[in-house]
């Protein structure tokens, strides 16, 4: 099953946090309530352009 708690932008947010800012998967992981396995899915998609790098804050 597919969990929608988080928004695309919420993903490309966190991504950001890790590939930018240099965050731990880890910590992020424990600070946003999801696994470090989909974090790092969303890392691939972010660096391969697969999710939205625009900032739409």
């Amino acid at each position: 099953m597919r969990d929608n708690r988080f928004t695309e932008k919420d993903r490309v947010k966190i991504a950001k946090l890790h590939v930018e800012e240099g965050k731990s998967q880890r910590i992020l992981s424990l600070h946003y309530g999801v696994s470090q396995s989909s974090i790092g899915r969303w890392v691939a998609k972010y660096r391969n352009g697969k999710l939205t790098k625009n900032d739409n804050k």
